[in-house]
């Protein structure tokens, strides 16, 4: 909006001058078309309306030069105005690696023995854990997850596959790492009283979460295709 601003005062002003000059131009040759004009007159103003049909020329080569130029600053200004909700979506996809503040989470297994009435899988980390850290970081405002270097997507499959998990087909194994971009004060709310870290400790897992000033993700290099679902034109449902 503000381009086209710009360029709509050189425009008004052209036009303004065109408008003046034609009207001279009219005049003049009204004056022509009188028989009562001393010759020496006629001549004076022929030059007038010769000298005012150059101007005239000049102006509307330049009008028509203002509205190539609107239209190339309005085609540019559109076009950064697309790149940047082009790369602010592929932030919020996961599709680019991104840095900023937040969070740094680690857990590993529990190095507690269990007893004969315990079972030894709640001292390791399973795959719901990590769904669980996951979403509490999501809802703590973050913006961008990463576990062991997996970029965390829509379509991130967390699951068990015996003593690793498996994220974004790739199997990762304790301890796992999960990064998280996003405002530190918010995430740290992760470590509370009662909450899941503390949940987690209570098990003898370890759960150690630190603010970072400067964090770096990398982007998801999965596919991203889909088979099935279709935009729908329109809005319509």
């Amino acid at each position: 909006m503000s381009g086209k601003r710009h360029w709509q005062w050189p425009v008004a002003f052209v036009c303004l001058s065109l408008g003046f000059l034609l009207a001279i131009q009219f005049k003049t040759q009204s004056l022509l078309n009188r028989q009562t004009i001393p010759s020496r007159r006629i001549d004076a103003l022929m030059d007038m309306l010769q000298v005012s049909e150059q101007e005239k020329n000049k102006l509307m080569e330049e009008i028509d030069s203002l509205r190539k130029a609107v239209a190339g600053e309005s085609s540019r200004a559109s076009l950064r105005e697309l790149a940047g909700e082009l790369q602010r979506l592929q932030v919020l996809a996961g599709l680019t690696s991104v840095a900023g503040s937040g969070v740094v989470i680690t857990l590993n297994d529990s190095n507690v023995q269990a007893r004969q009435d315990e079972l030894p899988d709640v001292f390791l980390i399973h795959d719901e854990d990590l769904v669980r850290t996951v979403n509490e970081l999501r809802a703590a405002g973050a913006e961008a997850i990463a576990i062991n270097g997996q970029r965390i997507v829509g379509i991130t499959a967390i699951r068990c596959t015996g003593p690793t998990i498996l994220i974004n087909n790739t199997l990762v194994a304790p301890p796992y790492i999960i990064s998280a971009i996003g405002g530190k004060d918010d995430l740290m709310q992760l470590d509370m009283r009662g909450g899941l870290l503390d949940s987690l400790r209570r098990w003898g897992i370890h759960a150690e979460i630190v603010a970072k000033d400067n964090l770096i993700l990398p982007a998801y290099t999965g596919s991203i295709g889909a088979r099935y679902a279709k935009p729908v034109i329109g809005g319509g449902e």
